[in-house]
């Protein structure tokens, strides 16, 4: 995947409906909407990225494999339970909650591998 870097307007984004992998890492997400139109879209990385909102996830049917590895999370990921296709999930351990892990829980229950990277402390 061929990284975007650091963008603020990702609505022109959300024009490539054709697209199969996109990599946002490291921008601050804030309204994700321009997603829904990326109905082909298959693999997302959204590593070390800050979200407040995964509503718009669960419309991405095609969706298989989600990188949040080091993503800065909302308190609510159950929205992640919704994605109908999706098969892989990496994401940090550093800031799980519990009722974050209760979702990862429940993705692993049906059948969904969740890679969960330990945390790294830097000294």
């Amino acid at each position: 995947m061929q990284r975007l870097g650091l963008v603020s307007d990702f609505r022109p984004v959300g024009q490539l409906s054709g697209l199969t992998e996109l990599a946002l890492g490291g921008n601050q997400m804030g309204d994700m909407s321009f997603l829904r139109n990326l109905r082909n879209l298959r693999a997302l990385s959204l590593d070390n990225a800050e979200m407040t909102s995964l509503d718009v996830l669960p419309g991405l049917r095609a969706l298989e494999d989600l990188d949040l590895v080091d993503a800065t999370l909302p308190d609510d990921i159950s929205a992640l339970t919704r994605i109908p296709n999706l098969k892989t999930l990496s994401i940090s351990d550093w800031s799980l909650t519990d009722a974050q892990r209760v979702v990862l829980d429940q993705l692993e229950a049906r059948g969904v591998t969740v890679d969960i990277a330990p945390a790294v402390i830097v000294c």
